[in-house]
């Protein structure tokens, strides 16, 4: 577990050097980016390891080019500090509890995985050795683009770079890359922790201040942070920790059965032909994909969103700070934006278009009115610079990069998901989300008392008392005016003019002209909702299998007009933002699909269900950790004019909140259920099963006694072979192993080592290559290698054996147990009379082309 220590510590070193440029960019948040340093200090490490080595192939991915970038960072982030030392101080102290929080929780959620890890950390099953294989050989690349381990001779034709990301702190740390891999899933885990509480903190804190200025006027020294404390565990509970609803069913139904066994798969297949990954089953399976490594990333793409989202007033590029600083943010937000791609290209479109929907936003706010050129062209302007500079910046990947997408295609009719499988999925998050939209709609928005917030009162010669009307509620009744007052109807809605002088009623009627406007506006928009929801009526009639998609649209449209009902309060808005974001990701992936190599089957879907609801599950848990805040203040300031209406009030909130204990607690049963089956072990020495601290995360670990039937054969003898060639082979030289089918335990070698070889796991491949493998050229050197890998073994001349070795540049030859299953026919030890011998040991024997 020392290993786990190291990481963390490092991580908290980047963190503190970043936080002079993370107080720079995420200036508008109340917490200033604390909780974001981490994140964002490995982001810029690692771009600032990858940027000269791709653009020149000749620098070498070495531990002392790593540290000598690590060096460079820390000089200049000690210069930002002389110039910022004080800021940051006050911040701290200020926030000491919010600081002390972050810490705790990012230490606490990698040790709570890593115990987890600690008890099976085997690389072994499911698609590890896949992930595993990244790692290693992103490690043992001496240049970049990295070597693919499973295809010699050509580069990683995926999405590498969380994996190179984890790489680069593993090669600062000296880390083997089967330790790293159990390191990093429990460093990303935490640092997804943290990111959350860091957004939904930062959204309640901001609403708090705004609920300062708008009632008190006055500045409090008070931390709103700590009082967002609840809501951002929340938030990581709900993200992390907790379960769907299909495993509440599972156990619901299954328990009294005699030998029970929860299958804790099964809540990631609910809809068929699909899968719907949440972060609690990715973690506990220790999923190495890009989509379960780029998620703390996405949650910071999400912060950055809302800092742009917060800013008061700043027009065009004013946006990013003035100065030569808004350029420096620009360019750190099209990093952190633009690195999603070529982590996880899922994830590119979604929070790229969250963050150019909260720029336009601002902008509009900024500029007033919206609809005029100067907004169109300073928006559209700051849009088109970060996309394209989010491009430029990882061009070379992309020229190296054929994606294996096919285009996009239109679901086919049978194949979407029912209401009654989404509720299993995202059950708890639909009842706190509707009780958002419903709150909001009966929520009074707060507004400025004034028509300025820095004129002051004796520059005002009238102050307009608008009643903070609720959007289901028009038509409340005003005293009538006193002498100094004068009433107007303003569409059904009253409104009171306290004129200081009488020449002043113009003015006062054009208040009131605004007023009217504002209602019938609301008219409008009330009258669109009544058509859209005829609408959805008859598609629903005409085409049932819609069902899902019209309703999550349905929640989207509401959640986009009480956006701008609430937008006086940014973080509110903003909330409400993410929810129709999520819901129009899960409306979409019912009418489209990205085509890939699933695409002809029953599977055509499952991609794309399966990324995009990942997506959908972070947006949700910050918009319910956040939305509950709001639920609650709109509960506490929700008026009522009798005894009657407060007894029926707090009885609705009782059964309320019963029903979101109950979910809460049925969401339960994923963790306290999937984590003991996850990690169980069974053997004749126990009636039951058990669990087992191996006190080490060496994924490797295992291969040093794991037998028949757990695996194939007896796997000691591998284990010291591949630790010996760990130890003695340097550089990337190709090693030729016996190939097999996916899923199995061929490719062993070059997972652990990282050396290339000719062809394994060719399903993979395949799916990766999809694209590239149209070229005829291609397609025939692709389908050769499985050939030649068996030519080598069993031809029996040693100058055709030698010939193909060479077309691949194949300096080593791997004898070991699986080649002998393989291939239990050939002569595997005629290679000694033209190789030389450079290991032997436990029925293994290496040989080196001479």
């Amino acid at each position: 577990m020392s290993e786990l220590l190291q990481m963390w510590m490092l991580v908290e070193v980047l963190g503190l050097l970043c936080l002079p440029l993370t107080f720079t960019v995420f200036r508008n948040l109340p917490d200033r980016g604390w909780a974001f340093s981490k994140a964002l200090g490995v982001i810029i490490l690692a771009f600032c390891v990858w940027f000269p080595l791709i653009y020149l192939p000749s620098l070498p991915y070495s531990q002392l080019f790593v540290i000598g970038i690590f060096l460079i960072l820390a000089a200049c982030s000690g210069f930002a500090f002389m110039l910022l030392w004080r800021e940051i101080l006050q911040q701290a102290r200020r926030h000491l509890g919010y600081v002390v929080s972050c810490e705790v929780i990012f230490l606490g959620m990698m040790l709570l995985l890593g115990s987890l890890r600690a008890l099976r950390p085997d690389i072994h099953n499911f698609e590890m050795f896949m992930d595993e294989g990244f790692v290693a050989s992103i490690m043992r690349s001496p240049h970049f683009p990295p070597n693919d381990m499973w295809l010699a001779g050509h580069s990683i034709n995926y999405y590498y770079y969380a994996h190179y990301t984890l790489a680069t702190l593993a090669k600062l740390l000296n880390q083997s890359p089967s330790v790293a891999f159990n390191t990093g899933i429990c460093f990303f885990y935490g640092l997804t922790a943290i990111n959350l509480f860091g957004v939904t903190c930062n959204i309640v804190a901001s609403s708090c201040q705004h609920r300062q200025r708008i009632e008190d006027q006055t500045p409090d020294e008070k931390s709103y942070l700590e009082l967002a404390f609840p809501y951002g565990l929340l938030s990581i509970l709900i993200a992390l920790v907790l379960g769907n609803l299909a495993a509440t069913q599972q156990w619901w139904t299954h328990h009294a059965e005699p030998g029970f066994i929860f299958d804790w798969f099964g809540p990631s297949r609910v809809i068929d032909g699909t899968i719907n990954e949440f972060p609690a089953f990715s973690f506990l399976l220790s999923c190495f994909h890009a989509h379960v490594l780029t998620l703390a990333f996405t949650i910071l793409c999400i912060g950055l969103a809302l800092n742009c989202f917060l800013e008061p007033s700043g027009k065009g590029f004013a946006l990013f700070g003035t100065g030569w600083l808004r350029y420096l943010n620009l360019l750190v937000t099209a990093i952190v934006i633009g690195g999603l791609f070529i982590m996880n290209g899922w994830d590119y479109p979604t929070y790229m278009g969250l963050t150019l929907v909260a720029i336009g936003i601002q902008q509009g706010l900024a500029h007033q009115p919206w609809l005029r050129l100067s907004t169109l062209l300073n928006g559209g302007l700051v849009a088109i610079s970060l996309v394209v500079l989010s491009y430029v910046l990882y061009l070379p990947f992309y020229l190296n990069f054929i994606s294996p997408s096919q285009g996009i295609g239109i679901a086919s009719s049978n194949y979407h998901s029912s209401i009654s499988g989404e509720m299993l999925i995202y059950g708890l998050f639909i009842f706190i989300f509707l009780s958002l939209l419903v709150s909001s709609a009966l929520h009074r928005p707060l507004r400025h008392p004034s028509p300025t917030a820095s004129t002051s009162d004796s520059q005002i010669p009238f102050i307009v008392d608008v009643p903070r009307t609720p959007l289901f509620a028009v038509g409340q009744h005003i005293e009538p005016a006193s002498p100094v007052y004068a009433e107007y109807q303003a569409e059904g809605a009253s409104v009171r003019v306290a004129v200081a002088e009488v020449e002043d009623h113009v003015e006062a009627e054009k208040i009131v002209t605004a007023q009217r406007l504002k209602w019938r506006r609301l008219r409008i928009f009330w009258s669109s909702l009544a058509l859209f929801l005829v609408g959805c009526l008859v598609v629903l009639y005409l085409f049932p299998y819609y069902t899902t998609c019209v309703a999550a649209l349905a929640l989207a449209l509401l959640s986009v007009s009480l956006l701008f009902y609430q937008l006086e309060n940014r973080a509110y808005a903003y909330t409400l933002l993410l929810g129709a974001v999520a819901f129009t990701i899960i409306a979409g992936c019912e009418i489209f699909f990205l085509k890939d190599v699933f695409s002809d089957g029953t599977a055509q879907r499952m991609n794309t269900v399966f990324k995009f609801y990942f997506q959908a599950w972070a947006l949700l848990s910050i918009c319910s950790g956040a939305g509950l805040y709001f639920i609650l203040d709109n509960l506490r300031y929700l008026q009522v004019s009798t005894q009657k209406a407060r007894w029926i009030r707090r009885g609705v909130v009782g059964v309320w909140g019963s029903i979101l204990a109950l979910l809460i607690l049925a969401s339960m049963v994923y963790p306290l259920l999937a984590s003991f089956t996850r990690y169980q072990r069974v053997d004749s020495t126990h009636p039951r099963p058990f669990l087992m601290n191996t006190r080490t995360l060496d994924g490797m670990a295992y291969l040093a006694h794991c037998q028949v039937p757990e695996c194939i054969y007896d796997t000691s003898t591998d284990y010291e072979a591949i630790r010996w060639l760990n130890a003695h082979v340097s550089g990337d030289p190709v090693i030729v192993e016996a190939s097999g089918q996916d899923y199995g335990y061929a490719g062993r070698v070059s997972v652990f080592t990282g050396l290339p070889t000719l062809i394994n796991w060719p399903g993979h491949e395949v799916q990766w290559r999809i694209n590239w493998a149209n070229d005829p050229a291609n397609r025939a050197d692709f389908g050769r290698r499985s050939v030649d890998v068996d030519k080598i073994y069993t031809h029996r001349d040693p100058g055709e054996v030698l010939a193909t070795m060479q077309r691949y540049n194949a300096q080593y030859i791997y004898v070991g147990s699986f080649e002998h299953k393989t291939y239990p026919d050939a002569d595997l030890q005629r290679f000694g009379k033209f190789m030389a011998i450079v290991y032997q040991a436990h029925g293994v024997t290496i040989y080196k082309v001479a």
